[in-house]
């Protein structure tokens, strides 16, 4: 019997992780962009919140939500997530490396409308990492997720392209003048199947099928990402090791992947030029790079 008297349960609620930031709009227009822009105070931009995201810029983003008045967003002091392959499954996470200790700008927009404020993240006093280590082990993890994109892009490449081909091999059927192109046709779909599947495991669908089949190299990136990522204590000479091996087996299949999509794909589109077809055409190479 009895009790304190007290109402609710007594627990405590943790205040968001990462930088709260605060901002009051009047009314907008539903087809006005409103947009939380962090930026270094050289002008590059680390990541941004806003109402009409930008998957290119902002693979994954979420719409940022506004209204009239008062507005609140917490950004989680990362850069922007790094984007994937299409449809495949991540285990492990992509989102972007976190920013070092310094001062930051904070832009609003709305619309052309701009304003700027100054934000300052703190280093953890219970860390000892110096600031210099700070530098460098953010220079290291932004290569990492250069690299990571980079595969990424080459087997978003490179599965267009077999799409490209197994259709127009479907439509040529088996017609007599088709055989070399078929020929030629199957050949490379297949080269670019197997570099693909060099790059990314694509039976592995979820967290149980993951352990059914062997890794490949983008799993090993993403892991190498996030464990020098989350280091406290700056870059390990272990995480040196392992980007110099992955690097070297990348710098293969990249290498592959060019000729196949480069002289390759030429003299196949020159085959199905001459047997009067349209050619195959790959998508662009550059994309923005990673934050």
């Amino acid at each position: 019997a009895g009790g304190s008297g007290f109402g609710g349960g007594g627990e405590g609620v943790n205040g968001p992780s990462g930088a709260v930031i605060d901002f009051i709009l009047g009314e907008v227009a539903d087809a006005e962009p409103v947009a939380v822009t962090i930026k270094t105070l050289a002008g590059d931009v680390i990541r941004t919140l806003s109402t009409q995201p930008d998957q290119e810029v902002s693979p994954g983003a979420s719409a940022l939500l506004v209204h009239t008045g008062h507005n609140r967003i917490v950004w989680n002091l990362r850069h922007e997530n790094i984007p994937n392959i299409p449809g495949a499954y991540v285990f492990g996470s992509l989102q972007g490396r976190r920013v070092i200790p310094g001062d930051y700008v904070v832009e609003l927009s709305v619309g052309d409308w701009r304003a700027e404020e100054a934000l300052t993240i703190r280093k953890d006093p219970r860390v000892e990492t110096t600031l210099q280590e700070y530098v460098e082990q953010d220079q290291f993890v932004a290569q990492v997720a250069a690299e990571l994109s980079a595969i990424h892009r080459t087997v978003s490449r490179n599965n267009d392209v077999k799409g490209q081909i197994e259709t127009f091999l479907d439509r040529v059927g088996d017609g007599v003048s088709a055989g070399p192109v078929t020929e030629q046709g199957e050949l490379l779909a297949q080269e670019l199947e197997n570099v693909a599947d060099s790059l990314y495991q694509r039976r592995v669908v979820d967290g149980q099928t993951v352990i059914n089949f062997p890794s490949r190299l983008k799993f090993q990136y993403v892991f190498l990402h996030g464990n020098a990522d989350g280091a406290e204590t700056g870059v390990s000479m272990g995480s040196r090791e392992v980007l110099s091996d992955l690097r070297a087996r990348w710098t293969v299949h990249r290498a592959i992947s060019d000729e196949l999509l480069g002289p390759r794909l030429d003299a196949f589109n020159r085959l199905i030029q001459e047997a009067g077809f349209s050619i195959i055409i790959a998508p662009p190479r550059l994309r923005r790079p990673v934050s």
